[in-house]
C-alpha cells in the first residue's frame, strides 16, 4: 500500500510531536529530581541526571531546529500536563520526598536559554 506524500508528512509530524514530548518528560523528571531530592541522594545521582538534562536539551535542540513549526507543542499547558504525567514516576522513586502538584518551573529553567528563547518567538 503507498501512502500519499500528505499522509508521510503528517505521520512524520506525529513521530517528531512524540519525540519531543518524550524528551520534555525525561527533562522535566531530571530537572525536578535536581531541585527536590535532597542530599545525599542527590550527590550520589547529580552528574547521571544532570548528563541527562543536557542530552534532552541536545536533542530538543535538534528536533525544534529541523522543525520550527513543532515550537508550538512547547508551551505553559503542555509543559504542566507533561509534569503532571511524570511526576508520578518521580514519586515512586522517591515516596518521602514532597514534590509540587504543579509544574513549579519556568519555561527557561526547563528548556534553557536558548530554546526558550526560540520558543517564544
Amino acid at each position: 500500500m503507498n501512502k500519499t506524500y500528505q499522509e508521510f508528512i503528517l505521520e512524520m509530524g506525529a513521530s517528531e510531536r512524540r519525540q519531543i514530548a518524550s524528551c520534555l518528560y525525561v527533562l522535566i523528571q531530571h530537572i525536578t529530581k535536581m531541585n527536590y531530592v535532597p542530599e545525599p541522594v542527590k550527590s550520589d545521582n547529580q552528574a547521571g541526571w544532570a548528563k541527562t538534562i543536557r542530552e534532552q536539551k541536545t536533542g530538543l535542540e535538534k528536533i525544534l531546529t529541523r522543525h520550527r513549526s513543532l515550537m508550538v507543542e512547547i508551551n505553559r499547558e503542555r509543559i504542566n500536563e507533561i509534569y503532571a504525567a511524570s511526576i508520578g514516576e518521580v514519586r515512586t522513586e522517591y515516596p518521602k520526598v514532597h514534590f509540587p502538584q504543579e509544574c513549579p518551573f519556568t519555561l527557561e529553567q526547563i528548556l534553557g536559554e536558548r530554546l526558550s528563547a526560540m520558543a517564544e518567538s
